[in-house]
């Protein structure tokens, strides 16, 4: 069953996502993970008052939400990836694969919208589930068309909209 999520409903997960972070991260660097996690990680980073960087999970590239691009990431930094959904867990393993070069001082956390009820993509090790909506619902978010999101076999496909959306 397909959900389409308001933008209230995504603004009320994003606020309660900052509320979070404020609490519990001391020194956090945001990265909104390419495509989905972009409108979450814009909506966390402005109530946070904070610049948000990006991180590609395909090629594991991330640019730096640095407040000086120049300085080095601090020690004892904590990057916090904004992810729509989790699902497969395609992106976790990406996320995770892409941190073991870092220091033993650089922490990380990924926080998504939406996680699927059925998620087995292994432990939970880096994923803050109390923000997100835990759901067996398909969810369609407020910046996708909902007839252009169909369900298959892998989840949802966004009709030709992404490489990873592809029916195979």
């Amino acid at each position: 069953m397909k959900h389409q999520m308001t933008y209230a409903e995504l603004q009320k997960i994003a606020y309660a996502i900052a509320e979070d972070i404020k609490a519990r991260i001391t020194n956090p660097y945001l990265f909104a993970v390419v495509r989905g996690g972009m409108t979450l990680a814009q909506l966390v980073g402005y109530k946070l008052a904070m610049p948000v960087g990006t991180y590609y999970p395909a090629s594991g590239q991330s640019l730096h939400p640095s407040r000086n691009y120049a300085e080095p990431v601090e020690r004892d930094a904590t990057y916090v990836y904004l992810e729509d959904v989790i699902a497969t867990g395609r992106t976790v393993q990406c996320i995770h694969a892409h941190m073991k070069w870092a220091p033993d001082t650089l922490n990380y956390e990924i926080y998504p919208a939406v996680i699927d009820s059925r998620y087995d993509g292994g432990d939970f090790a880096h994923i803050a589930q109390s923000t997100a909506l835990i759901t067996p619902n398909w969810v369609v978010f407020p910046y996708e068309e909902m007839d252009r999101v169909v369900e298959g076999d892998h989840g949802l496909f966004r009709d030709g909209t992404s490489t990873n959306s592809q029916k195979e």
